[in-house]
């Protein structure tokens, strides 16, 4: 199979593990781990992983299936998962965001919004659907889904997939070059302009001189006793 260049398609529900929660995972991918390093007295024993490249902190476990999946594609396969839909804009989802528009076309993306869609997992989802071939502009086909009514579990999900049947799509166009080391929006083209003018002027950024002090304790509660 990997002879003739690797999958056509890879389909799944990767295991979504946060790092802050399960860090004994996340180690034997780190690359910075104290067992990859080499010391005065003797050279580094072990080879960090091939999956280590896509390490980041505060990443998700699922990023790794994401990144991998693409590397065992041919260049032209296609790749789909169901997964959280924060990579979009975590700081701990650079790298994959990286890998993603630029190995390959978002061609479609289903937000579910605030809609369960796993029972045992209360994390909002997205479907996205990509194409193994670099693009200098991705055309994506992408909804997001209002909430679903129904009392039960069931019902909701009966809803849900209602739905998507009758949902319609719209395109919006994001340019690889503007998405590389940032963060995606979706972003409807008649709003680009206004989106595009106030990053430009950027005033709603912080500088560094901007933040004397983080998370600080304020002043202790103070009690006026009231005259009778």
């Amino acid at each position: 199979m990997f002879e003739n260049g690797g999958f056509d398609v890879v389909v799944g529900n990767p295991p979504y593990i946060k790092e802050d929660k399960h860090r004994e995972i996340f180690e034997p991918l780190n690359s910075a781990n104290k067992k990859y390093k080499a010391t005065k007295k003797s050279p580094a024993q072990n080879k960090p992983p091939f999956a280590s490249q896509y390490y980041q902190g505060k990443m998700d476990f699922w990023q790794f299936f994401a990144c991998l999946g693409l590397d065992l594609l041919n260049d032209d396969g296609y790749l789909s998962y169901i997964a959280p839909s924060s990579w979009i804009t975590n700081h701990g989802a650079s790298k994959t965001r990286n890998k993603i528009i630029q190995s390959s076309q978002l061609v479609r993306y289903i937000d579910f919004s605030d809609n369960k869609v796993f029972k045992a997992a209360d994390i909002q989802t997205m479907i996205f659907f990509l194409h193994k071939t670099p693009t200098e502009k991705h055309e994506v086909e992408y909804c997001k889904l209002g909430n679903a009514e129904g009392k039960l579990f069931t019902h909701k999900q009966v809803a849900i997939a209602d739905s998507l049947q009758k949902t319609t799509f719209e395109t919006i166009e994001l340019k690889t070059s503007s998405l590389i080391d940032n963060t995606i929006h979706f972003v409807k083209q008649e709003l680009t302009p206004i989106i595009n003018k106030i990053e430009r002027i950027g005033v709603y950024k912080l500088k560094e001189n901007d933040v004397a002090q983080g998370i600080g304790q304020g002043p202790p509660n103070l009690v006026h006793s009231l005259p009778s």
